[in-house]
């Protein structure tokens, strides 16, 4: 079975207005916050490191598959929690690129408001844009709340969740998944909430989020004083 591997979209050290992860504004140095104008280049390496850490996934998953069809048994091996933690390695950076979107975001609405800069982020995480459904920024990303919900269960049970190690011995039959369990607070009296997702759906939420941050930034008016 012929799997296709999910990249996200990027150039190799693209630095041009035409690159897909370029971010256009008239600050390129910040008085609080710094050089702006290096963001675009954060983003556009830490795609390619991404895209390599999701072929390096989809080969090793491939690779443990071949062995396991080969031998007619599944057991625990070197690269199978190679998979597993490079897996959670990258959900860690799917979360913090959105986080860091966000903040930024933020950071342009409220310049385009008031004519000046925020003296500090009120909202710069998934969660705390959860939590503001007040504020016009959540009814910007209001089509992709779903998908900042998914993204915000699984990134906070791989990093809080006591019990997750649960779910470690399971492995996607076809290709890559994300698997994990939860117990809110770690509270044993509540309900367990179990999450699983091809790893390719997880990509393509953050994708669209991304490519819709990023225009909205381009929109934003910049030209106050």
């Amino acid at each position: 079975m012929q799997i296709k591997i999910p990249q996200i979209s990027t150039q190799e050290r693209g630095r041009d207005f035409t690159d897909s992860n370029y971010v256009y504004y008239n600050f390129f140095n910040s008085p609080k916050y710094g050089a702006l104008n290096r963001r675009h280049h954060d983003y556009n390496e830490r795609h390619i490191f991404m895209n390599d850490l999701l072929r390096d996934i989809y080969t090793t998953h491939g690779m443990i598959m071949n062995d396991n069809f080969r031998t007619e048994s599944y057991s625990y091996q070197h690269s199978h929690y190679k998979l597993l933690f490079m897996t959670e390695s990258l959900i860690y950076w799917v979360r913090k690129n959105v986080d860091d979107m966000i903040g930024f975001n933020y950071y342009a609405f409220y310049f385009s408001k008031h004519g000046t800069e925020p003296s500090k982020l009120d909202i710069s995480s998934i969660g705390k844009l959860l939590h503001s459904k007040s504020h016009e920024l959540y009814a910007i990303f209001q089509s992709h709340i779903d998908k900042l919900e998914r993204i915000n269960e699984v990134s906070n049970t791989f990093k809080h969740s006591f019990i997750t190690s649960e779910a470690h011995n399971l492995i996607g039959k076809n290709e890559p998944v994300v698997n994990c369990l939860n117990i809110k607070w770690n509270d044993t009296s509540k309900e367990p909430q179990w999450h699983s997702y091809f790893l390719k759906q997880i990509v393509d939420d953050y994708d669209s989020f991304f490519e819709l941050s990023r225009e909205t930034l381009k929109k934003f008016d910049w030209d106050k004083s």
